[in-house]
């Protein structure tokens, strides 16, 4: 996977796709790339589509896709691998914490990416406690 600092704009050679903030939903439904998407969830305008995992080198990224009507609004990045746990029953905040400080060394050190803010969105590396998840979040302005 690359990401473009300029644009935003994600490109994953594993699968041949590209996205951006440009992407619209329709875009989206139309390319074979995207057909193994899942809907994770439907509410009103907003549709949240979930690729089928891309092999990484020593993990699984997940990539999930937020439109609100046709406009794209985020993208999250989830690295899964046995080292943060494989399910609930071996859950723990200290694993959860080692895959929030994987994405941010994986940012830096695979796509030369600093977490912030620039012209075209945002990007960061969060924690929800209450969901009990790490991700990397690409949202769009």
């Amino acid at each position: 996977m690359t990401l473009d600092k300029e644009t935003g704009g994600i490109t994953l050679p594993e699968i041949g796709a590209s996205i951006s903030a440009s992407l619209s939903c329709s875009q989206f439904l139309k390319t074979p790339a995207f057909d193994g998407a899942s809907v994770v969830v439907r509410n009103g305008l907003w549709c949240t589509y979930r690729l089928q995992d891309i092999a990484q080198a020593s993990s699984r990224l997940c990539v999930v896709l937020q439109f609100h009507g046709e406009q794209l609004q985020s993208l999250n990045l989830t690295h899964f691998s046995e080292r943060f746990g494989t399910s609930w029953s071996d859950w723990s905040e200290e694993q959860e914490l080692a895959r929030k400080a994987f994405h941010e060394d994986w940012l830096t050190r695979e796509l030369g990416i600093r977490l912030g803010h620039y012209p075209w969105g945002d990007i960061s590396s969060n924690y929800d406690p209450k969901g009990g998840s790490s991700s990397i979040i690409i949202r769009y302005s």
